[in-house]
This record gives structure tokens, C-alpha cells and sequence, in this order.
């Protein structure tokens, strides 16, 4: 019992180090680490209370990180313990409404999570507590200095308990709108973060009257003529009413967002829809754009402005593009190529391909085609790394709409070289893979030069083992040989090369990488060793025992249980020659 007192100890003290870092990171992975630990076999009746001490030692301290620190273990607590009786959770409820009334954002940030998550925990006290918490937050909307943590708590409980917010949802709408309005930036966003939880919820039971308020006080908002901070708010609540009311142009920002972030697992993508919202604003559709267009028109610079304008202008045309483009469209293009002039406005480029992909192909001017091309090829040629990821996902949303043209194929195939100058990236491979599928004629021409590049790029390690970005070069390009349509090349020599030089390789992100790749890729009917059967045969074999030995020896777990279990029951096929 000694050595495994010494053991917990030990790593309390670590925790209570980490949560007590000024590095918000550190925190994080901090309170990670607390996480596990609590489910860990250490995690003693006296092992937590040791680890409630730390975390009330750091909430009582007048630094802001450590009181951050605190709230972070709070949270880890509440996760994986949840509320045993009144007492632990007065406990968590005095700590937490202790905090509110705090002034620094990403205090606010953590406090406002713990809260959310207590909601979800509470189990016979979440009525209570919500009650509770609810009716602070809305009488703490009236007051400027405890606006912003009242609207993040807002949303949290809405995300985390719908059910009981719901019971609060005519005051909410009644007050809300009162920090829609804010002066600042902050408030105004995250008050508009709440109000989409609750829009959400309306939705889901077609309850047109919050809809119909929300709707009145956008449009006046954006005509509004005593500040651009009444206009961004008008702005900000169209955007979430068009978001719930047009499920073709959700779906598209959704689809974009993937190609941006493939591995990013965390996005809630908007799944609710409502034909009601719908209606509202069919009726309003025409004033909504005038106005719309006016403020693009105007003289604004502020930069909020731009982007509220930049994500709701699309939303326009995908909400009615036969009208839109009969109308607004040639306005809100020449707003947003004016913008491109910019270089810092990269997110024009989101919405240029999105308008472009709104319309059908047969509506768009020939000079606007000329205009839209002129302005991706330059910003592929400028060789601005922080424009590339945008940029690309621009060239897929206009292939998407029109790679059948062969002028606008023409032009992307010009394009192709600029696109690889960049490097490999994720984007790149999802724009190529639309090109390939939208211009078939492309596709050689796309695969050699991908496959040029994955080749200097495996080359590259031998030269600089040592630097993890090109660690994640080499993974990157393991990963797009694999999942790449690569179909019709021989891909024989790369695979061997891959097996070869990264199963064995020393970084473990690059041996699992390797692993995947080689397994997917000597599937039967991938038909990626095209040779003759004798070649086929002795390649297979050469690189199926190298998977074999490293599956058995490696000293990682999950490597070994990648290439393992990699080995179903389709390599059994009678297919597979090696087999027969």
C-alpha cells in the first residue's frame, strides 16, 4: 500500500503542476491526464480527495491561470465522477457560480464548460440547478460587465440540456436580443452562439413564432443607421436563420468544411431544418438582399463586417439562386473579387467558389468565368502559403459546378502545376480527386504529377531525418498513396519503396502511416502491381513478410495491431495469387 500511496502521490503533484502552468495547453493536457487517472486503478477514496484539495487550492487563488487550472480539474471531476449526493454537488455549484462574474475570456471559457457539463451530470438536481442558473444568466444580460460569461453559459446549457432549457425559452428569446446588440465583438458572437442552440430547438418543433421574432429583429438591424455594431448583429442572426431554412447551401458548407478539415472529428455539422423558416423568409427574401447588397456597396472596412458579409451573401444565392442571380449576384461577385485585391481577405475565397457553385453553370456570365479563374490563378502563383488551403478548396467548389466546361477545364488543367507548388496537403488531394472525377481528361495528367511529387517527398527523409515537419510530409504523402484513385498507374515501386524505407522507419507516426498504406494497397482489387504474374507474385511476397515480421516485433501496440489486423478474411480470396 506504501508504494502505491507513493505512486498517486506523485502524480498528484504532477497534476496539481500542470493545472497550475500559466500555458493554457498545458492545462488542457493537464486535466486529460486527470481524466485518466480517475479511471485509472490509483484513483483511491484518498487519491481524490487529495486531488479536490489541489483543485480548491487553485480556485482560492487570486492569479487568473491558476483559478483557469482549477476549473479545468473541476470540469475532469464532474466528467468522470459525476454527483454523488446534495454535497459534492453544492460543492461543484458554489465554485463554479463563484466565477461568473469574472473579467478574463478564457477564465469565462472553462467556467461556462463546467457549468454545460454539470447540466448534463446533475441527475435529481438539474432542474433545480438549471432553474437556477438559467435566471442568473438572463438577469445578468442587463448588465454590460457580466454580458459575455451570460451568454456563454447560455449556450452551454442549451447544447447540454435542451430539454430543461427549453422550459426557459420564451424569457431567453425576450432578453437575448438585448446582447445581439452589444458594443462588443465578443458578446455579439457569442450571444449568437446561443441563440442558434435555441433556434435549434425551435426547428425541431416548427415553432415559427420565435423563428418570426428573430427574423423582425435581423431586418431591422441591418437597416439600422446608428452603428455598424447593430448591422453585424442584424447580420450574424440572418446568417442562422438562413442555416436552419436552406438545407442545399448547409449541406454545401458542410461538404467544404470537410474538404478544409478532413480529420477534424470534433464539428457539429447542422442537421435541423425547418420549412417554416423557410417561409418566413421567402417573404422577406427581396428586402433581406437589398439591404444586403447596400452595406456590401457601402464604405465599411471593419473587418467583422466582411466576414459576416462574406459567409452570408452565399447563403443568399443558395436560398433562391434563380432570383438571386436574376438580381444580387452580379453585385455580390464584384463585391467579393474586390475584396480579393486584399491578400488578407482569404476567406473570399470561400465565398467565391460557393457563389459560383450556388448558380447553375448556364446562368454565369462568360467575363465573370474570366474574372473567377483570373483570380485563383493569381493567388496560386502569388506562392502565399496561408492562402492555399482556401484557395484550392475554391478551384473544388468551381469544378463541382462546372468542370463539365471545357474552357473552365482547360483552365484548371493550366492550374494544375501553381496547385503543386504549395506542397502536399490535405486539400490538394481532395481538389485533384474532384478534378479527376469532373474532368476525366485530367486525370493522367493529375496522377503523374501527384505521383511525382509523393515520390520527392519519400525521397526527402534520407536528407533530413531528423526534422518532424518532414515527419509529417512523408506521412501525409503515405497516406494520400493510399487513399488516392490512382487507378490505371503502377504503383509496384513506390509500394516496395514505402515498405522498405518507413515500416522500420524510427518516428511511429510514419511506421502506422506505412502500414495502413501497404495493407490497403496489396488488397486484391486494388490492381495497384500491375506486372506479370511471376513479378506480382515475388513483390507481394517480398513485401507481404516485411509486414508479417514488423507486425510481430514492433515494439508499438498500435502498429502491430494495424498491420494484424489488417489481414481478414480478403486476403483469402482466390484472387489473391499469392495465395493459390
Amino acid at each position: 500500500m506504501v508504494k502505491d500511496s507513493s505512486q498517486w502521490e506523485e502524480q498528484v503533484s504532477q497534476i496539481y503542476i500542470g493545472l497550475k502552468s500559466r500555458s493554457e495547453q498545458i492545462q488542457t493536457e493537464t486535466g486529460s491526464s486527470l481524466v485518466n487517472f480517475l479511471r485509472s486503478d490509483h484513483s483511491t477514496t484518498d487519491a481524490i480527495q487529495d486531488i479536490e484539495r489541489v483543485i480548491e487550492d487553485l480556485l482560492r487563488s487570486n492569479e487568473t491561470e491558476s483559478k483557469r487550472g482549477g476549473v479545468i480539474g473541476l470540469q475532469a471531476l464532474i466528467t468522470e465522477l459525476g454527483v454523488s449526493n446534495e454535497q459534492s454537488f453544492q460543492w461543484y455549484c458554489q465554485h463554479l457560480l463563484r466565477l461568473v462574474t469574472a473579467s478574463d475570456f478564457s477564465l469565462l471559457v472553462v467556467v461556462a464548460r463546467a457549468m454545460g457539463s454539470l447540466a448534463l451530470v446533475g441527475g435529481f438536481y438539474t432542474q433545480a440547478y438549471i432553474d437556477r442558473v438559467m435566471m442568473q444568466a438572463i438577469e445578468h444580460l442587463r448588465h454590460e460587465n457580466l454580458r459575455l460569461c451570460s451568454v456563454m453559459i447560455l449556450a452551454e446549457i442549451a447544447r447540454s440540456a435542451p430539454t430543461f432549457f427549453q422550459q426557459h425559452i420564451g424569457v431567453f428569446y425576450t432578453n437575448i436580443f438585448i446582447a445581439v446588440k452589444d458594443t462588443h465583438l465578443q458578446v455579439r458572437q457569442h450571444a449568437v452562439q446561443a441563440l442558434r442552440e435555441a433556434l435549434t430547438l425551435s426547428a425541431r418543433r416548427d415553432d415559427s413564432t420565435y423563428l418570426t421574432e428573430t427574423c423582425e429583429n435581423a431586418v431591422k438591424a441591418i437597416v439600422a443607421t446608428n452603428t455598424e455594431e447593430r448591422k453585424h448583429g442584424g447580420l450574424l442572426l440572418l446568417n442562422e436563420l438562413f442555416r436552419i431554412s436552406c438545407k442545399v447551401g448547409e449541406r454545401r458548407l458542410q461538404e467544404v468544411e470537410r474538404w478544409l478539415n478532413p480529420d477534424n472529428t470534433h464539428t457539429r455539422f447542422f442537421d435541423v431544418f425547418t420549412p417554416f423558416g423557410r417561409q418566413i423568409l421567402e417573404k422577406k427574401f427581396a428586402d433581406i438582399c437589398r439591404d444586403t447588397m447596400d452595406i456590401c456597396n457601402g464604405s465599411t472596412k471593419n473587418s467583422f463586417m466582411i466576414d459576416a458579409l462574406l459567409l452570408l451573401v452565399p447563403r443568399l444565392a443558395s436560398f433562391e439562386p434563380k432570383l438571386f442571380m436574376k438580381y444580387w449576384w452580379e453585385n455580390a461577385m464584384n463585391f467579393v473579387l474586390g475584396l480579393l485585391k486584399n491578400e488578407k481577405q482569404i476567406y473570399g475565397y470561400h465565398a467565391l467558389g460557393l457563389l459560383v457553385w450556388a448558380v447553375s453553370e448556364k446562368y454565369i456570365p462568360p467575363k465573370y468565368w474570366t474574372l473567377c479563374l483570373d483570380a485563383v490563378r493569381t493567388a496560386l502563383e502569388s506562392k502565399k502559403g496561408h492562402q492555399q488551403p482556401m484557395v484550392l478548396v475554391c478551384v473544388n467548389m468551381i469544378t463541382r459546378a462546372c468542370g463539365q466546361n471545357q474552357k473552365v477545364g482547360s483552365s484548371l488543367k493550366e492550374m494544375l502545376e501553381p496547385m503543386l507548388a504549395g506542397g502536399l496537403s490535405k486539400p490538394l488531394a481532395a481538389t485533384f480527386s474532384e478534378l479527376s472525377q469532373q474532368v476525366p481528361s485530367l486525370k493522367k495528367d493529375i496522377q503523374g504529377r501527384l505521383l511525382n511529387h509523393i515520390h520527392q517527398v519519400f525521397r526527402e527523409p534520407n536528407k533530413r531525418a531528423g526534422e518532424s515537419s518532414n515527419h509529417n510530409d512523408v506521412i501525409l504523402a503515405i497516406s494520400i498513396l493510399g487513399t488516392f484513385d490512382f487507378s490505371g498507374q503502377s504503383l509496384s515501386q513506390l509500394v516496395k519503396y514505402c515498405a522498405k524505407s518507413f515500416l522500420n522507419f524510427p518516428n511511429q507516426k510514419v511506421r502506422i502511416a506505412a502500414a495502413r498504406t501497404v495493407c490497403t494497397l496489396l488488397l486484391p482489387g486494388n490492381n495497384c502491381l500491375p506486372l506479370t504474374y511471376r513479378q506480382n507474385h515475388d513483390l507481394s511476397y517480398d513485401i507481404l513478410r516485411q509486414l508479417l515480421i514488423v507486425g510481430v516485433t514492433d515494439p508499438d501496440f498500435n502498429i502491430r495491431y494495424t498491420i494484424l489486423s489488417s489481414f481478414d478474411i480478403r486476403y483469402a480470396s482466390k484472387n489473391y495469387k499469392i495465395f493459390r
